[in-house]
């Protein structure tokens, strides 16, 4: 068995993972809200930092100074696209990931070994970045 191997059974089975596994992308999708919902205001913070280097008055002050700006609502600026971009990634990489598993496990006559666990995480990141990066971009410019 080779990546290339694994890599293009991927690809081409890919379709395979929304017609097995609407639990996952489901379940996939409710964990990306909640992941947007819990790191928001640290990221727009980050955010902060970034867009205004040398400017550093420590976490709680930008925290405050963002609540005073616009409520508590200004921490979380740009959260539309992190979610709308959150959920779908979160289910393609939930998804991608059990179905890599799974085949990975099958070809290793049936063992979910740490080696299959760690590629399939790889391989799970193809998808995962395909569908993050765009909305990135936009969140980072409403922030």
């Amino acid at each position: 068995v080779t990546c290339q191997t694994v890599l293009q059974s991927f690809l081409l089975q890919f379709r395979a993972i929304a017609q097995r596994g609407p639990m996952e992308l489901l379940t996939g999708a409710l964990a990306g809200a909640v992941e947007c919902a819990t790191v928001q205001p640290f990221d727009t913070i980050k955010t902060r930092y970034q867009l205004n280097p040398g400017v550093n008055v420590g976490i709680y002050n930008t925290a405050k100074h963002l609540v005073k700006e616009g409520g508590v609502m200004g921490l979380y600026r740009g959260v539309l696209p992190e979610v709308a971009g959150g959920m779908p990634r979160s289910s393609a990489m939930y998804a991608s990931q059990s179905y890599a598993t799974r085949q990975l496990a099958a070809w290793n006559g049936g063992q979910a070994t740490t080696s299959v666990a760690v590629t399939a995480g790889i391989f799970a990141g193809i998808p995962e970045a395909i569908v993050a990066t765009p909305f990135q971009v936009i969140k980072v410019r409403l922030q």
